[in-house]
């Protein structure tokens, strides 16, 4: 069997430096080596590669679809397009079907799903984000496919750059969005950064394919529609810069983070994340700071991190007072006697989950037991359920290793209004490594693994 296919692996950059897109007002089509050299640094890939390409039937998807379809072919591999339809246009699904059956005489499959979930009063772009998020992670899943390819090209970077400078982001902002990104079961990978929209648009032209066009991507009333406005036509080859050194600077910072990580946190099985106060206040800020709110964020298991100025308060106040407590994020801080600790607040609850199996409020990987009676779900134990389980006399050995607080905020088992099982938090298993007896029970095995680690992999 031939080996995967390998490159020397760079620092993942905001701007690759191996590409030299000939200008922002260039119209040529993307070639197939140009594409192949912008795949190359995001490996490695297995030797007949499946690609998964999120397609919107915009321009800039249905080049990224032809381009990947035709790279994964010459490697003896395939493309399918995840096409996914909102429902927040009356032609969206008619825009999907096209684009699938555009992309058809060119060997690239595709795959269309529907949001079911009805949109927001308000933040409709953030709630189409995760449901699309959502829907494409678990369909490339489940057709085992290892990456996933994103359509964002390089005047989407500096669109973020100016975005998140505006919003004072710090080093990390302002990298952008990065070539490769690593979920818990797939890759999402950007190999258009370096190229514009006006040859995304030249490559989908030139090979005839259909594009859809969204009017929302020009209404004003959305940030980002009103900073394209503002950056013009090749305004933001000097954001892509920033991106690119600051890129550099967030490696840097991630490699000590994670040195800093291994020295002064410990993580207990209910959720509740411990830092070394001395070791926290000895680190320089930059560091200090990224720990506080990487703790939060893992421990408090938002989809968004917390703001940094909140971190940066709340370091003032450690340096200031032996004994503190603050929220960050969604999490409970609490300083006493030489240790931080943070843990989960306990509300507002999430929604709750189905079963056999799944990732509990960003937190927890959970899995039950095979035989559920139907309306069986995992959710908070909260308050109610912990005095259910001091009422039955259930003690299990994590009672007493976080506050009451976070306790509550723990996944549980759920029937009927009452708490049917506690969570085992020693370990997960799959139902091979079930015995007879737990086979048959209620059971729910959950591992703190926040989707949202303190330092890389």
């Amino acid at each position: 069997m031939p080996a995967p296919e390998t490159s020397p692996r760079p620092s993942d950059r905001g701007l690759p430096d191996l590409l030299a897109d000939p200008g922002p007002n260039s119209a040529l089509p993307i070639s197939d080596d140009e594409f192949a050299r912008a795949m190359a640094p995001l490996g490695p890939y297995e030797p007949a590669p499946l690609l998964a390409v999120a397609v919107s039937g915009g321009p800039d998807s249905m080049a990224l679809a032809l381009l990947a379809g035709r790279w994964a072919a010459a490697r003896r591999g395939a493309a399918v397009a995840l096409l996914v339809d909102h429902r927040l246009r009356a032609a969206s699904g008619g825009e999907a079907a096209t684009a699938a059956r555009a992309l058809a005489p060119f060997a690239i499959a595709a795959k269309r799903m529907t949001v079911t979930a009805p949109p927001p009063a308000a933040g409709i772009p953030e709630w189409a984000r995760d449901e699309r998020y959502r829907l494409i992670d678990a369909a490339a899943q489940g057709i085992g496919a290892l990456h996933v390819l994103l359509g964002h090209h390089a005047g989407d970077q500096a669109e973020t750059v100016q975005m998140r400078q505006g919003r004072g982001s710090g080093v990390k902002g302002l990298a952008g969005m990065r070539p490769v990104r690593r979920g818990p079961a797939v890759r999402y990978l950007r190999p258009l950064l370096a190229f514009s929209k006006l040859r995304l648009g030249a490559t989908a032209a030139a090979a005839g394919l259909p594009v859809a066009d969204d009017p929302s991507n020009r209404d004003p009333a959305y940030t980002r529609t009103r900073v394209r406005a503002a950056l013009g036509s090749g305004g933001g080859a000097s954001l892509a810069a920033v991106a690119a050194r600051m890129a550099v600077e967030d490696d840097a910072l991630e490699a000590a983070l994670a040195g800093l990580v291994a020295r002064s946190v410990a993580f207990s099985p209910t959720g509740a994340v411990a830092i070394d106060r001395r070791a926290l206040l000895a680190a320089p800020e930059t560091l200090a700071l990224r720990l506080l709110m990487r703790a939060a964020h893992a421990a408090g298991g938002r989809a968004d991190p917390p703001r940094q100025a909140r971190a940066a308060a709340l370091l003032a106040a450690l340096r200031e007072a032996a004994d503190c407590r603050r929220t960050l994020g969604r999490a409970r801080v609490v300083a006493r006697d030489g240790v931080i600790q943070l843990w989960r607040e306990p509300a507002p609850p999430p929604r709750p989950e189905t079963l056999p199996a799944g990732l509990w409020d960003g937190r927890f990987r959970y899995r039950a037991s095979p035989t559920m009676p139907p309306g069986a779900v995992v959710d908070a134990i909260g308050y109610l359920g912990l005095r259910q389980a001091e009422a039955a006399d259930w003690t299990p050995a994590w009672v007493g290793q976080a506050p009451r607080q976070a306790l509550a905020a723990l996944p549980g088992l759920w029937l009927d209004g009452c708490l049917t099982a506690l969570p085992n938090l020693a370990e997960t298993r799959g139902n091979s490594g079930l015995s007879a007896s737990e086979a048959g029970s209620l059971c729910l095995w959950a591992r703190f693994c926040p989707e949202r680690p303190l330092a890389p992999c």
